[in-house]
Parts: structure tokens; C-alpha cells; sequence
């Protein structure tokens, strides 16, 4: 902000500066930039509050991709069913009967 921004004399209650105060040192700003900063984030809010779809449209997002999940779920619990079967139809083998492959190295000339 400027020294050629216009300037404006606010009264409010001593424990809210007190407040604002603490809040500009948390966020290390001087007082003058938080309250700015605070009527900034008013104003943006109340901006987007004032789309009347905007929260009907998040609303309809949030549950598009709800129901998206739980049809990647179902497909899922499709899939481990396809694969247990696979699994399961692979004939076992006997431990006795089954030898490991003996490898031994070449000889070399």
C-alpha cells in the first residue's frame, strides 16, 4: 500500500484493536496492513457468497465425486473377485512332489 492511499480515521472498541493487534504480529503485518487485510477477506467473501450457484454448484460436485467413488469401490471389489478366481483356479502344487530348478553356472574357457 502507498503513502498516496487515501487515509481514514476508524474508532472501534479497544479490546478489538487489542485483538487485531495480536493478530498482525502472528502474521507479521503492522495494524494497518491486517485490518486491511481483514476488510480484503470480507470483501472476497462476501463476493463469492453473493453467486447464488456457487454453492449449489460445489454442492453438486462434492456429490458427483461421492458417487464416483463408490462406483470406483464397486468396480474394485469386482475386480478382487475376478482375480481371487483366477487365483484360485490354479492348480496347487504338491510341496512333496515340487523341486526347485537347479541352476549351476557355465564353465568358461
Amino acid at each position: 500500500m502507498a503513502r498516496t492511499d487515501p487515509v481514514f480515521n476508524l474508532r472501534m472498541p479497544l479490546e478489538m484493536k487489542d485483538e487485531l493487534a495480536e493478530r498482525a504480529k502472528k502474521n507479521g503485518r503492522s495494524l494497518n496492513a491486517e485490518i486491511v487485510q481483514v476488510l480484503d477477506d470480507a470483501i472476497k467473501a462476501d463476493s463469492f457468497a453473493t453467486q447464488p450457484d456457487s454453492e449449489i454448484e460445489l454442492r453438486k460436485i462434492i456429490i458427483e465425486q461421492g458417487n464416483a467413488i463408490e462406483e470406483y469401490r464397486e468396480l474394485l471389489g469386482k475386480m478382487t473377485a475376478v482375480a481371487q478366481a483366477m487365483i484360485d483356479s490354479v492348480p496347487k502344487k504338491n510341496k512333496e512332489n515340487h523341486k526347485p530348478a537347479l541352476i549351476t553356472p557355465k564353465k568358461t574357457a
